[in-house]
């Protein structure tokens, strides 16, 4: 696992949403996450996973998003569907950690579990809690050995 503070400029992402906690995505009757997933996924690269309008803190009620990036509200019709969200970011610096190749969705339930386990100065500035996002693009086609990227807002 690799960890690098960068800057994200913002995007204008395209993709459906659901309001979930981590407490209900924990439990297999009650996630979200999966079905949002299996809803919208395709070969379309790179894949954005948003998390973003949060209650308070990875405790609480957060949006889940899960898209693409566009370049403009016009490219909208190359992805339309009848609830297609669109959300734009705003130009954050963040705390962003590459996993080590491995199979999904473990590589992606350890990553977010070592990040949970950092303090603020380990994890490079407090967490803004105002959009995270994971990023699949095509290093995680292989879900055998499959790397994925987590970027956390921090201040």
């Amino acid at each position: 696992m690799q960890k690098t503070i960068v800057t994200v400029p913002s995007k204008i992402l395209a993709g459906i949403t659901t309001e979930t906690s981590n407490e209900l995505e924990f439990n297999p009757n009650t996630g979200k996450i999966a079905m949002t997933m299996q809803e919208y996924f395709t070969n379309k690269q790179p894949r954005f996973l948003a998390l973003l309008e949060y209650e308070s803190d990875y405790n609480g009620m957060y949006t889940y998003f899960i898209g693409q990036e566009i370049s403009s509200i016009e490219d909208m019709g190359l992805i339309r569907a009848q609830d297609m969200h669109v959300i734009k970011t705003k130009e954050q610096k963040y705390a962003k950690f590459t996993s080590n190749a491995g199979k999904m969705p473990d590589v992606c339930i350890e990553l977010w579990q070592h990040i949970w386990s950092l303090s603020p100065e380990e994890l490079g500035g407090v967490r803004s809690y105002k959009t995270d996002f994971e990023l699949y693009d095509s290093r995680a086609n292989d879900l055998n050995n499959a790397v994925m990227e987590i970027y956390i807002g921090i201040e």
